[in-house]
């Protein structure tokens, strides 16, 4: 019956260092799922204002249906700015 009693008197100390490891990794990891949410979002705030459209005409098209077709782009709100290229200027 001695033994019993000796044997768990002799426990071994607890393991501050392993507590503290896997508490630093948490919150490690919570701290790098954050920043990428963070930054996931802004990355999608980029990539929707900054979408680029490019229209091609057709060659048989008159000057005055361009232009309506540019006046009628310029006019859209969701339309931040557009640029304009003759074929000449293209070449």
């Amino acid at each position: 019956m001695a033994q019993i009693g000796k044997s768990s008197s002799k426990r071994s100390t607890p393991s501050y260092f392993m507590a503290i490891l896997g508490v630093s990794l948490v919150l490690i990891m919570l701290g790098v799922l954050g920043w990428l949410v963070i930054n996931a979002n802004k990355l999608g705030q980029y990539f929707k204002e900054n979408v680029e459209v490019r229209v091609y005409v057709r060659e048989n098209v008159s000057l005055k249906d361009s232009a309506a077709l540019v006046e009628y782009i310029s006019s859209r709100p969701y339309v931040k700015s557009f640029e304009y290229v003759t074929k000449d200027l293209a070449k």
